[in-house]
């Protein structure tokens, strides 16, 4: 799956540089060789920082 997303990334990319790749709920992939360079972001559902309290200050930016 990652080549197949590294494919597509680069083709897109190709034909117009301000193309975006997300990938939806795949964040556990960004530890596999060429993930992180292919997409330019990850969405992530139900992720939740502060509910209830404080956000820590190393998650924030």
């Amino acid at each position: 799956m990652v080549d197949f997303v590294a494919e597509i990334s680069e083709y897109a990319k190709s034909k117009d540089s301000t193309f975006y790749i997300f990938s939806h709920n795949a964040a556990e992939r960004w530890s596999e060789y060429g993930y992180l360079e292919a997409v330019d972001g990850i969405g992530q559902e139900e992720i939740y920082y502060g509910y209830g309290i404080a956000t820590p200050a190393e998650v924030t930016y």
